[in-house]
């Protein structure tokens, strides 16, 4: 809308999915109106706490309003974020090979090395130059948030860094504290690491 939210800024983390609004040229007795809360219009932040079960698009209607009474609209908006489900064990934590891909442009994109991107799939790949465009690849393992968990424990449990467990899940992960109990995350061990320091 015209002199109010435009090209808002979306972030997801903790669950739910934060926007934060700064409306354009807001003078100081100017409010956001967003269902029954007024909030000053210098910034607003609002949460949509989606259930994963039920996809689909999550409207949030709001007004920028001239005064703390929410009176005289100045503007009117909606905002429409689509939610997508929760992923199925099945593809999540996996990768759908492109024609031009290699075992070593997949692990870059991923962050992690080669062969250990082969041992996760040797079951399926005889050989690292034999992947068939269209097949699908693991990426990691799937793991499910426990209550007391950290990025460090869980990173310590697998084999892996806190920091590559927060680059498999840029969409998931933006602060540690907003880990919950439920959460669905990749892991990857960094299984070339953990041979080479086996057979040493």
């Amino acid at each position: 809308p015209n002199n109010c939210c435009a090209d808002a800024p979306t972030y997801q983390t903790g669950g739910g999915i934060y926007l934060v609004l700064h409306p354009y040229n807001a003078a100081e007795g100017l409010s956001f109106v967003v269902g029954e809360f007024v909030v000053k219009a210098r910034r607003v932040e609002i949460t949509i706490r989606p259930s994963a079960s039920t996809p689909g698009d999550a409207t949030l209607t709001f007004r920028l309003a001239d005064g703390p009474t929410g009176t005289g609209i100045a503007s009117l908006a909606s905002v429409t974020v689509n939610v997508l489900g929760r992923p199925t064990m099945e593809s999540f934590c996996a990768y759908d090979v492109l024609a031009e891909d290699s075992l070593q442009s997949v692990a870059n994109r991923f962050g992690m090395h080669w062969m250990t991107l082969f041992m996760f799939n040797n079951h399926t790949l005889p050989h690292p130059d034999t992947l068939v465009p269209g097949s699908r690849i693991s990426t990691g393992r799937p793991y499910i948030v426990k209550q007391g968990d950290s990025l460090y424990s869980i990173a310590t449990k697998y084999g892996t860094t806190w920091q590559h467990i927060k680059a498999l899940n840029p969409a998931i992960i933006l602060d540690e504290k907003n880990l919950f109990q439920g959460q669905l995350l990749c892991v990857a061990p960094d299984l070339a690491f953990l041979s080479c320091r086996n057979k040493a």
